[in-house]
Parts: structure tokens; C-alpha cells; sequence
């Protein structure tokens, strides 16, 4: 097995092996949920196609592999969304220079940061990338582009990347990757073979957090409940427990033996959330409500409360099974809200207890 630091994944690792078997490297999208290794494996595979140690395939130590591990090579290009603020419209360069100085944060030994809801892939980035497959690798056998979160090309961004698909060059790669595939240009997603990634089991991060992380069992037993299927918020709360989850102030807000509908909506307008992404709040909202509803149903949780203890007594498990659907579509939909604030008021007003 050649990805032997991937975890899970059994069916994109089968299909990349026998890509790299039969050196066949169409343009690749992976799709699947945040956090369960689409970046980790793109740049993987980056790795193992571009590697000049066979004996060194399944653990990607040599000088290129390392090279290629910390987005450093010269033939590996990442490109993900940045924000307006981050860059002049009419200076080509400055859009290269916001992705160049944030792109050590990608690097495959690194917790991969969230990313503005607002952030978008601008033209500019697919005209550099169209010059860059002018030229043939530096160094290495091919040249690797990844574009992260690929759904966030604008139409006039997404329309150019298709005609730089219409040309193909023989030594350039590119992969994509979604959490949104439906936001994928078709005429794109028709000229990629799509990769489908899953959420993990609780068992494959358990096993990752003990084995490759080393963090103490009382630890893994809670976040392998918080991660839902991702490694990346499982490994967000245990490096930074104490900011994971909303503070007890902001649970609060959804309490009505606390607070009032009016004196609920001011402490909103109040709030400071610009330290707190809208998909922060809600998933928080949303990892309450599901170890109240593991209390209804008697399944053990290591994750104990007393806000989550007295909100599964006080509803039904149905209400609760109520609320966690219009959660999990509100975290859906978070993107869609210019307002986050009136965002917000809806959710709380709509999950409130």
C-alpha cells in the first residue's frame, strides 16, 4: 500500500494506486467532507508520482518527497480562495502574493485553517496557472497544480480553468477539491475523474490519534464524539479545547429559562463574532444536541454538561431529532447569508429550548 498515512479512504487510495500503476493521471477531483484527507492525499499523491526512490514510496522521507510534503518543490503549485481585502483586482501579482504567503499553512504536516466564506478563486490565479503549464517540471517527472475548495472559482475564473482543461499538457497534473460538488462547473466536473472521499469512522480516528499523534486515551475517547467524521475538528478540539466549542455565554442564547426572544436578539446584534465563523457556531449547537439526544437514547458519551443534561430532559426526543435537521441544513446553507448576525438570530430562534 502506498498511502500508508492516509487514514480510511480505502476506496480514493484503490483508485489512485491504479492510476499511478498504469502512470495515468487525468485531471482529478475529490469530493467529500471537510476534514477527512482530500488535501493530505492530493499532496500524497503528489509525492508518489514525482518520487526518484522507489524504496521510498510508502514513507516519503527522501529530500524531494519532504520537499514536496511542505509545498516548497518547485513543480508543486496549491491554490486555494482568497478574499478581496487580501488583494489588488488589477495587480496580477498581488493575488499570487496572498496564496504565496499563507501557503506553508497547507503544508501536509499541518491542521489545514478554515477559509473565508467570502473567499473566492480569482482569474488572475487561472491565467498564472494557464502560463505555468507553459513550462515543463523543473525537477520533478510531472508538474502538480492543486486547487483547494475548486467550487469557489467565480464563473469567469471557472470558464477559463476549462479552456486550460481543453489543454492538456502531458507533464501537468491538477487536482481539485469540494465539499460542494454540485458547485462544480459541469463541463468541468465531465473532464475530471470525481474521487468520492467519506466521513471516517470514529474507530480509524481513535486509531490515528493514539497511534500517530500519540494523545492520552481520555483525550481521543471525547474528540473521536466531537470529530463527526473529521480529523481536522477532532484534532481543533484537542489542540485548542478551550476554544472549540461556543462559550457558555453563547449557548446561552438558546435558553428561554435564561433569556427572552427580544433580550436574546440584542445580545446578538451585540456579539463579537469576528473571531467565530457562523459553521463554528452552528456545529457547536449541533454537538449539544446530539449527546442530548445520545442521553434519550441511553448510548454511552464521554462528553458531559449540564446545559446538555438539562436540554435532554426538557425535550422530547423527537424536538431534539427536529432540531438537529434544521442544524444540519443551517450548517448547509452557512455560505449563503450575507448577514450573519440575522443568520444566527433565525437559527437560535429556530432551535431555542
Amino acid at each position: 500500500m502506498i498511502f500508508p498515512k492516509i487514514v480510511g479512504q480505502e476506496h480514493a487510495k484503490k483508485i489512485l494506486s491504479i492510476l499511478f500503476e498504469r502512470k495515468h493521471f487525468p485531471p482529478l477531483l475529490f469530493t467529500g467532507p471537510k476534514g477527512v484527507g482530500k488535501r493530505t492525499t492530493a499532496i500524497t499523491f503528489a509525492q508518489i508520482i514525482n518520487c526518484n526512490t522507489p524504496s521510498d514510496l510508502e514513507v516519503n522521507q527522501c529530500p524531494r518527497c519532504q520537499q514536496i510534503g511542505s509545498l516548497i518543490h518547485p513543480d508543486i503549485k496549491i491554490i486555494f480562495p482568497i478574499t478581496a481585502g487580501l488583494y489588488n483586482e488589477a495587480d496580477f501579482s498581488d493575488a499570487l502574493e496572498a496564496i504565496g504567503d499563507k501557503t506553508h499553512l497547507f503544508a501536509i504536516n499541518q491542521i489545514r485553517p478554515n477559509l473565508s466564506a467570502k473567499g473566492i478563486i480569482p482569474i488572475k490565479v487561472i491565467r498564472w496557472i494557464k502560463q505555468e503549464m507553459a513550462y515543463k517540471p523543473m525537477v520533478g517527472q510531472y508538474k502538480i497544480i492543486i486547487i483547494l475548495n475548486a467550487d469557489k472559482m467565480n464563473q469567469e475564473a471557472a470558464n477559463a480553468f476549462l479552456k486550460t482543461l481543453e489543454e492538456p499538457q502531458e507533464q501537468t497534473l491538477f487536482i481539485l477539491t469540494t465539499e460542494r460538488m454540485s458547485n462544480i462547473l459541469p463541463t468541468i466536473r465531465s473532464r475530471c475523474q470525481a474521487i468520492r472521499f467519506s466521513a471516517l469512522s470514529k474507530q480509524a480516528i481513535a486509531d490515528y490519534l493514539r497511534h500517530q499523534r500519540n494523545f492520552p486515551e481520555p483525550d481521543v475517547k471525547i474528540a473521536m464524539e466531537i470529530a463527526e467524521g473529521s480529523i481536522r475538528k477532532a484534532l481543533d478540539y484537542l489542540i485548542n479545547q478551550d476554544e472549540f466549542l461556543p462559550s457558555s455565554e453563547l449557548f446561552n442564547l438558546f435558553d428561554r429559562q435564561n433569556i427572552s426572544d427580544i433580550d436574546s436578539l440584542n445580545k446578538i446584534i451585540n456579539f463579537n463574532f469576528d473571531e467565530m465563523p457562523t459553521e463554528s457556531v452552528i456545529s457547536g449547537l449541533l454537538f449539544i444536541y446530539r449527546k442530548a439526544l445520545q442521553i434519550k437514547l441511553n448510548t454511552v458519551s464521554y462528553y458531559q454538561s449540564d446545559l446538555i443534561t438539562r436540554l435532554a430532559s426538557v425535550l422530547t426526543t423527537d424536538q431534539i431529532i427536529k432540531r438537529i435537521s434544521i442544524l444540519l441544513n443551517a450548517l448547509r446553507n452557512a455560505e449563503l447569508y450575507l448577514n450573519k448576525k440575522l443568520n444566527l438570530f433565525s437559527i437560535f430562534s429556530a432551535v431555542r429550548f
